[in-house]
């Protein structure tokens, strides 16, 4: 709640410390999503308290995906269009998630001329920030390779990642200690993920452990340039290394569940009460 710059009335922000070590003294646990949280309050209220908390990632769940979307396509099914699509789904944040490295560097790829790189889309789906980058992409002439399409209901948003060529994640460095849930999204879609993140942050280590290697820092327009030839050249040659599947089905929501039922016996065993009794499917 109390963060380094917000709330920015002083009031406001001394009233929301105040409910936060209200939480931490009182409570038997405190549930994070993410290891770079539970380190971050870990430091603010030290050891003692940074005891109570448990991280619960957030997951995917995959009862709302498309039937026989539990499976990875191979590498053959990755190169079957001309023109490659990587698909932004989701708002994008002009400092949280600014693309603006990114377009730079697509710009410096296609102004090399390399016909290998000519049929590429970049479709920022549902981002309700076009209007900040518009005069950048005119500038660029990139109007033929990105898009800002509207968003598409949920189901259907979900039926456009699987059919994308690769799936971009955006989050700047000052976002470290987030996940965005997308990302779990993308992983079990079992499409090529490319990582424009902090490789040192939660969501690049995230990304690292399922196997994703396609990763450059937001910040860095130059790396990023490395890392999208490296992307294009390996989906051209259907060579790009997908996520590890059995490691993605450990990430999701009902998984996480069943850890969350762990935990609330466990609090409930110490203060002499019955164990839940879990819920019929």
């Amino acid at each position: 709640m109390d963060q380094i710059t917000y709330p920015t009335d002083p009031k406001v922000r001394r009233t929301y410390r105040w409910i936060e070590e209200q939480a931490f003294q009182h409570a038997h646990h405190v549930i994070v999503t993410t290891p770079g949280t539970a380190d971050y309050y870990t430091k603010r209220y030290g050891r003692h308290l940074g005891a109570k908390i448990r991280v619960i990632a957030n997951g995917y769940d995959e009862e709302v995906f498309p039937e026989g979307s539990n499976s990875n396509a191979s590498q053959s099914q990755l190169n079957q269009q001309p023109i490659l699509t990587l698909l932004h789904s989701g708002i994008l944040y002009p400092k949280e998630r600014d693309p603006r490295p990114f377009l730079r560097a697509i710009a410096q790829i296609r102004n090399t001329g390399d016909p290998r790189y000519k049929d590429v889309r970049i479709v920022f789906r549902g981002s309700t920030t076009s209007e900040y980058f518009t005069a950048m992409i005119n500038d660029l002439n990139l109007q033929d390779v990105v898009s800002f399409p509207p968003a598409l209901p949920y189901r259907e948003a979900l039926e456009e990642m699987l059919s994308a060529d690769a799936l971009l994640v955006f989050q700047a460095d000052n976002c470290n200690t987030q996940i965005p849930a997308k990302v779990y999204e993308y992983l079990y879609a079992g499409r090529p993920v490319i990582g424009i993140t902090d490789p040192d942050g939660d969501t690049g280590q995230l990304l690292a452990n399922v196997g994703v290697r396609h990763v450059a820092k937001l910040e860095d327009e130059e790396a990023i340039v490395g890392l999208l030839l490296r992307s294009i050249d390996d989906l051209r040659a259907g060579t790009f290394a997908l996520p590890d599947r059995a490691h993605v089905l450990t990430l999701s929501r009902r998984a996480r569940t069943a850890e969350l039922a762990a935990l609330l016996n466990s609090v409930t065993a110490k203060n002499g009460l019955a164990p839940a009794i879990p819920l019929s499917p």
